[in-house]
């Protein structure tokens, strides 16, 4: 089962491996200004968001989590998810090395342009182990 949950601003991203258009669940629309919910305000257990998905059958999405000043910096909603899949597909392709070599480069850039810190997690599902990685000797 796949859990999220979310008080404040950010962004959860969820992208398919079946090549499915990249979601954010609990995004709750554009903010007005940079009004945010937060752990100060009294009880704020009651504004968090939360998503829940069984996983059955295939990997698990890739879960991006990234702080709002990464989203705020492209022009609209569309480029960010674009972004969002493009590390995703560049991670299956070149490997997550490759991507957490760059990703500073791309988030100091990202800055920039929000003026805000952009900050990036990101979990991929780990490849199979095929039947030889999967067997010791004696």
């Amino acid at each position: 089962m796949l859990l999220c949950w979310q008080l404040g601003d950010g962004d959860v991203v969820l992208i398919d491996d079946d090549g499915g258009a990249p979601r954010t669940p609990l995004s709750t629309g554009p903010d007005m200004g940079d009004e945010t919910d937060s752990l100060c305000e009294p009880e704020p257990w009651r504004k968090t968001r939360t998503y829940w998905q069984p996983l059955t059958g295939g990997p698990p999405p890739t879960v991006l989590l990234s702080t709002d000043g990464l989203s705020k910096s492209f022009a609209d909603h569309q480029g960010f998810l674009d972004f969002a899949t493009g590390v995703r597909a560049r991670a299956a392709e070149q490997g997550v090395a490759a991507v957490q070599e760059q990703l500073g480069d791309w988030l100091g850039r990202a800055a920039k342009y929000s003026g805000d810190d952009t900050t990036l997690v990101a979990a991929f599902a780990a490849a199979p182990a095929t039947a030889q990685e999967g067997t010791t000797s004696a």
